[in-house]
């Protein structure tokens, strides 16, 4: 086996950079102009400083780790334990809600089902009515 890196080895490595720049692209324009049409101004001041914040916590995980949160981490199962949105509480200015939050059971544990309804309001639309906890935001991949 040779130490250096195949094409194919580099291409996994930066597919996932690759399918967030990707796919918050192709949603970020079709996006903007449903919410456009369909909320009204003061709701999408909202939404846009909202999805700026999202942003911001991003790059600032990427700063760190020198990548983006994956969508989910697998937990011993093999099942997805944790959104990634977990991961970006610390940088949306949520590290009490994040030093509560267990990793060690999935995030509808018996601890962590506890603090479901502490969602942030960062991933909730403020022109669709959210359950407490439920969120409007996803990310695809």
């Amino acid at each position: 086996m040779t130490d250096q890196p195949t094409v194919r080895n580099l291409f996994a490595r930066r597919s996932s950079r690759v399918a967030w720049v990707v796919v918050g692209l192709v949603l970020l324009v079709p996006a903007i102009v449903l919410v456009k049409r369909l909320i009204p101004a003061n709701n999408r001041e909202i939404t846009r400083s909202r999805f700026k914040q999202i942003s911001a916590a991003l790059y600032s995980y990427h700063e760190i780790y020198h990548t983006f949160p994956p969508a989910f981490v697998k937990g011993p199962d093999g099942k997805s334990w944790h959104s990634w949105r977990v991961l970006l509480l610390p940088y949306l200015g949520e590290s009490e809600l994040a030093s509560q939050y267990r990793f060690d059971e999935p995030w509808n544990g018996p601890h962590n089902r506890e603090l479901i309804s502490q969602c942030p309001k960062v991933f909730q639309s403020p022109h669709w009515e959210t359950l407490p906890g439920k969120t409007n935001v996803y990310g695809l991949v």
